[in-house]
């Protein structure tokens, strides 16, 4: 039987908000110590289908290590996003290395902690840590690990606090995709799951990366993020993808916004069938779908929620039973989040659905 030792750090907004004032012990250095393989490469990974804060905060966590003399690399599972890749272009900052076998290898899993969002044969490899800003998943360990979890906006969050706690300075590139990573992941502060923690810190990395514009440069991002020029539906669907297991069923969840507010029953539509084309590649027994719609003037913005798969129409409807159905598909107001709405959501149906 496997037997699996944590060693839990739980970081929580008090002792994020202190570090924000200068203090901060050197904890990070001994657990490094008792957990670091002595020889080798780490590398730094986050989840497949990546996103800005799951590229940004590998980048910059492969530096804190490095800096702290570890052998440490960051590399990411697949192709980055249009606004990811616009980050690393303002900040002047190299793209990684794609790491497509994990097997055999040294891993520092960042933004995510589950096995069906992570590179191929993950199981395979020498989980040395975790930092994550969700909820734990599926993993399983034969060795020690630090385990870093903390209920806060971003995984950006995390990486900077540990640069405060080991009194690393941090320069100006590796501040400003910090920044850029803490935006996207809390829509510019303005998710329900943004903290004071995110708060203070984004604007320190604002400052220290030159960034006198957070709103404009936000804006900027977030333009070029939904930008699909020169993209397939199946690329635009996979854009914001990951995987998840509830009661024994996998199911994939997309989310996207919507591009043209003057086509969006045509976008959907081909949303629609780039689903059912995935469908036919992937074990995932269902697909769902958040297209994030704009309310005209006055109005809430919302979601239209898209389902693909045997039984995956039952699991939606009773998932937001609330939700009005709009030429044949749920609209759910106000818009959904994933983390927050969907995924809880979903979790409930697949455990009543299970007893």
């Amino acid at each position: 039987m496997k037997r699996c030792f944590y060693v839990v750090l739980l970081v929580t907004l008090i002792i994020l908000a202190g570090c924000a004032t200068g203090k901060g012990d050197a904890y990070s250095m001994s657990l490094y110590r008792a957990v670091a393989p002595e020889e080798g490469v780490t590398y730094v990974v986050g989840h497949r289908n990546p996103d800005s804060d799951t590229v940004c905060t590998a980048i910059a966590y492969a530096k804190l290590r490095t800096a702290l003399g570890f052998n440490t690399v960051a590399v990411i599972p697949g192709k980055m996003n249009k606004e990811t890749q616009y980050v690393l272009d303002y900040f002047k900052v190299e793209t990684p290395e794609l790491l497509e076998d994990a097997a055999g290898k040294n891993i520092i899993l960042v933004d995510h902690a589950d096995y069906q969002q992570a590179v191929p044969n993950m199981d395979k490899a020498n989980i040395i840590e975790v930092m994550d800003h969700h909820q734990p998943a599926g993993l399983s360990f034969e060795n020690n690990l630090v385990y870093r979890s903390a209920p806060i906006g971003a995984t950006a969050t995390m990486v900077y606090n540990e640069y405060k706690v080991n009194h690393v300075r941090i320069d100006r590139k590796t501040a400003g995709i910090l920044a850029a990573a803490i935006m996207s992941d809390t829509n510019n502060l303005k998710k329900e799951r943004t903290t004071e923690a995110d708060r203070i810190y984004l604007a320190e990395l604002c400052k220290k990366a030159g960034i006198q514009k957070p709103k404009k440069f936000y804006k900027a991002m977030k333009s070029e993020g939904r930008s699909f020029e020169g993209l397939t539906d199946e690329e635009i669907m996979l854009t914001n993808y990951k995987e998840f297991e509830f009661s024994g069923h996998i199911a994939g969840i997309a989310s996207v916004d919507n591009p043209d507010d003057d086509a969006l029953w045509e976008f959907v539509d081909r949303m629609d069938k780039a689903m059912a084309a995935y469908a036919q590649k992937t074990d995932a027994e269902h697909i769902f779908m958040k297209l994030d719609a704009d309310g005209d003037e006055g109005q809430e913005d919302f979601t239209v929620f898209l389902y693909c798969g045997k039984g995956a129409e039952e699991v939606a409807k009773k998932s937001f039973p609330n939700a009005q159905t709009v030429n044949g598909h749920l609209v759910c107001t106000p818009k959904l989040n994933r983390t927050n709405d969907v995924v809880p959501a979903l979790k409930d149906t697949y455990e009543g659905m299970a007893k």
